[in-house]
């Protein structure tokens, strides 16, 4: 057997293995469409969450407000009890 002979063979399976990942690309692209779709209730909070801005601005602003002015506060607490589910 020799290893540095590339026959036929093995030109024509490239081949092959090119034009299926080429053709599940182009169908994985027009079926992206339809990979989601909402419904009742889903689709309801979709639509509202679409309307809201992406930041919230003035919280932000609030918050940077306080770390800048050293008022922010770290309530370790709280963090770790929300971390942990309430427990």
């Amino acid at each position: 057997m020799d290893i540095n002979r590339i026959g036929n063979n093995t030109n024509v399976n490239i081949q092959k293995i090119q034009k299926e990942i080429q053709n599940n690309t182009t169908a994985k692209k027009s079926d992206n469409k339809d990979v989601f779709q909402a419904e009742g209730n889903s689709k309801k909070y979709l639509e509202l969450a679409s309307k809201l801005p992406e930041v919230r601005t003035k919280l932000v602003n609030e918050l940077k407000s306080a770390i800048e002015n050293g008022a922010y506060d770290i309530d370790a607490d709280k963090i770790s009890k929300k971390m942990l589910g309430g427990l």
